[in-house]
């Protein structure tokens, strides 16, 4: 990802992360998020009964998008599609490591697992004039 793409996702704190439910309909949920690998990888924090991921399996990966920037006076967005898996709890002590440097004081508990989300495809846009969209296919 170029540097311009990665200083924006690092300055951004909320997402939308939208997953497939058992009966392959879509759910769409607004989630703090933590990039991992330089965006090879997001992470998330969420309730384990959480309508979003309730039926996922740990290593089992799942299609899902995920859309960063949605603010009028920016006119900056992120958008992606690809995988998402509720990781192992070996895994999750990384990745709560990778959350708490964004967000202070950030702990797993009982109640939340971790979720990571690793893009297949995505497309930052600077709804400019003179700006052309930067893309993992270019």
């Amino acid at each position: 990802m170029e540097a311009k793409v990665l200083d924006f996702l690092k300055k951004e704190h909320v997402s939308v992360l939208t997953t497939l439910l058992p009966d392959g309909s879509p759910h769409s949920a607004s989630m703090h998020f933590a990039m991992q690998d330089d965006g090879n990888h997001f992470v998330f924090f969420t309730k384990n009964v959480s309508r979003k991921c309730g039926h996922f399996e740990t290593g089992i990966e799942y299609p899902a998008s995920l859309v960063v920037g949605f603010d009028e006076r920016q006119m900056i967005e992120f958008q992606s599609e690809g995988i998402v898996q509720k990781v192992s709890e070996a895994e999750s002590e990384l990745c709560e490591k990778v959350f708490a440097s964004k967000f202070e004081g950030a702990k797993l508990d009982d109640e939340h697992i971790v979720l990571k989300f690793t893009p297949k495809w995505w497309r930052y846009t600077e709804f400019k004039p003179e700006f052309k969209a930067i893309s993992s296919e270019d």
